[in-house]
């Protein structure tokens, strides 16, 4: 039974509490957790030990998409091409001391 609220699971409950809990957590369970964040804030260890701790896969996009790009895979091409020049940074870079592209953004 299915509305737009609710859906009805049947759970077999005559087997071992641990078929029970991997039952659920398939059912219930998160199945992608997207994390948005400044480059700058260091997440990827906090990220790592909840995918550890809660049986997830951490991915960093970020991290995907930049070996990707350097190793010009045919996906990695693609992005490059796709690639939009962002302006306002290198205006940034020339009129203010200091600046560094950590990420090479530019």
């Amino acid at each position: 039974m299915k509305d737009s609220k609710t859906e009805f699971v049947p759970l077999q409950t005559d087997t071992t509490i641990e078929t029970i809990r991997q039952t659920l957590r398939n059912k219930f369970g998160y199945k992608v957790v997207i994390v948005n964040h400044e480059k700058r804030l260091p997440v990827d260890t906090a990220c790592s030990n909840l995918a550890i701790k809660y049986n997830m896969l951490y991915l960093s996009v970020y991290q995907l998409i930049r070996k990707h790009i350097r190793n010009q895979t045919p996906i990695g091409k693609k992005l490059a091409a796709s690639k939009n020049d962002k302006q306002l940074l290198k205006d940034k870079i020339k009129t203010e001391e200091g600046i560094k592209d950590e990420f090479e953004e530019e």
